[in-house]
């Protein structure tokens, strides 16, 4: 019997599944590996290797691994800490444990997916019975259940040429099949349904890095005899320290024909390196106000347990400089090399945290949140995995991000109900957040203008410590609030 591992896969299952593993395929617990299931190959995490198989194990080997132990930033691709930490989400929130990690891994850019479709043997009892005499027969094609609509003649057409298409056997990419046929996904759908046809679905990994081509000025050559936009674009690229991205030239109105002509005439070549991740879009950031005493008492008590797990709730009312504290509170945590994850409530708040953010901390702060491209999702994991981003700021799904040196987590907004994810597999990033700040041993600080009855309960049985900021910045008023009785 070979050697055996267990893999949570991203299915509704609450079960992890065994595979066997070719000779010198073994995975490591935490690695990336593609599996086939049933008619598709997924994406799973190992959980376990060198396991016992079951009694009634159906040898299925897997398909690669992606992950392998000792890497480029060494170790798997979940350290121990994250899978133990997606291990309790699971059984905490009743959520299986591959959707669970699915959750925690925005790496999707890292693996193409295609979609095939194959004929059945049923699929092709259907075709040869269509094509069996004259058109008569062809009504197989529409057969149906009773008391269903009557299927149009363009849609047996239709199906007949699907079936055709596929009729040697050998799958065929959607695109190509669509392409052919005409037909509609909902149309294929249908005939999976009718058995006719069959859905496969292969993954292989792919470089998900950005890339941007460079023209880049060869100094040394000669210069012949040039046209007016020739000379136009090296002019562009001497004042520019002879190299310009193309999209750059593109915005500038310069033809690229013209640049490809340059290039045929070795005067210009072209280079594709890696895409740089600029925040980009950000107004230029106010940089807090000098910290007021009350400021400085809340940072000296966070900046005092660094190094330690120790909840903090920071109650400040409306524009106390909460923000001035994190910052603050980050910056001390850097200077002992730890690292911090600042948790926001929403994306729409994220571009004025991170304004703060980059003009405090410039390109050590990394990005993660849904309305990123899957390829920049992946190169801002990536980042923070190596150590480049010690100050990451998001939204809920954040909080799993791959932080070396884990020292401080920063929660705003605490009470805000957005901190809850709707959808499998659900969690509460804030108290997910409490929860890998102990056993990372960091510091947690939740704050909020209006505490949640949790926060405020768990201050009060000591399981956190409360501090305060009760006046506004720079002796700013307080608003006036009246009541007013609606009935009268």
């Amino acid at each position: 019997m070979p050697a055996c591992c267990e893999v949570a896969l991203p299915v509704p299952l609450d079960r992890v599944f065994t595979y066997a593993v070719r000779e010198g395929q073994l995975p490591c617990r935490g690695a990336r590996v593609i599996v086939p299931f049933r008619n598709e190959k997924l994406i799973g995490i190992v959980t376990a290797v060198n396991v016992t198989p079951p009694a009634d194990f159906e040898v299925r080997y897997l398909e690669a691994v992606l992950d392998q132990d000792g890497d480029a930033s060494s170790g798997p691709l979940l350290p121990e800490n994250l899978l133990q930490l997606g291990e309790w989400i699971a059984q905490y929130y009743l959520a299986p444990l591959g959707e669970v990690f699915r959750g925690m891994l925005p790496l999707m850019a890292e693996v193409r997916r295609t979609v095939y479709y194959r004929i059945t043997d049923l699929g092709r009892d259907v075709l040869a019975g269509s094509m069996d005499g004259d058109r008569k027969p062809r009504k197989r094609l529409a057969s149906r259940p009773r008391r269903t609509l009557k299927i149009s003649t363009e849609d047996q057409d239709m199906e007949h040429r699907v079936l055709a298409r596929l009729a040697n056997g050998e799958p065929v990419k959607v695109s190509t099949l669509r392409t052919a046929t005409a037909a509609s996904l909902p149309a294929l759908a249908a005939m999976v349904r009718k058995k006719w046809i069959a859905r496969e679905t292969a993954a292989v990994e792919r470089d998900a890095r950005r890339t941007e081509r460079i023209a880049v000025l060869i100094p040394e050559a000669r210069l012949p005899a040039l046209t007016q936009k020739q000379q136009a674009i090296l002019a562009e690229l001497a004042a520019c320290g002879n190299e310009l991205p193309l999209a750059e030239l593109r915005r500038k109105d310069l033809p690229s024909s013209t640049l490809q002509t340059l290039v045929r005439r070795g005067l210009v070549r072209i280079d594709e390196r890696p895409a740089a991740f600029h925040l980009g879009g950000l107004e230029p950031a106010k940089a807090p106000e000098r910290l007021n005493e009350p400021q400085t008492e809340a940072l000296a008590a966070v900046a005092s347990a660094l190094g330690a797990f120790h909840p903090f709730l920071l109650h400040g009312v409306t524009g106390s400089g909460k923000t001035a504290v994190y910052l603050a509170a980050m910056q001390r945590a850097l200077d002992r090399g730890l690292a911090s994850i600042l948790l926001v409530p929403e994306i729409g708040l994220t571009p004025q945290t991170v304004g703060l953010l980059d003009a405090a901390f410039g390109q050590r702060v990394a990005l993660l949140h849904s309305a990123l491209t899957p390829e920049e999702r992946s190169e801002q994991w990536r980042r923070i995995r190596r150590g480049e981003a010690p100050v990451v700021v998001g939204t809920r799904s954040a909080i799993f991000a791959p932080v070396p040196n884990l020292g401080l987590i920063l929660v705003d907004e605490e009470h805000d109900q957005s901190y809850k994810q709707e959808e499998t597999p659900r969690y509460n990033g804030r108290d997910v957040a409490i929860l890998r700040g102990r056993e990372a041993g960091a510091c947690v600080v939740l704050g909020s203008a209006t505490p949640s009855l949790e926060s405020r309960y768990n201050v009060e049985r000591g399981k956190s410590q409360l501090l305060e900021l009760p006046e506004r910045v720079g002796g700013r008023p307080m608003p006036k609030v009246e009541l007013v009785d609606m009935r009268e």
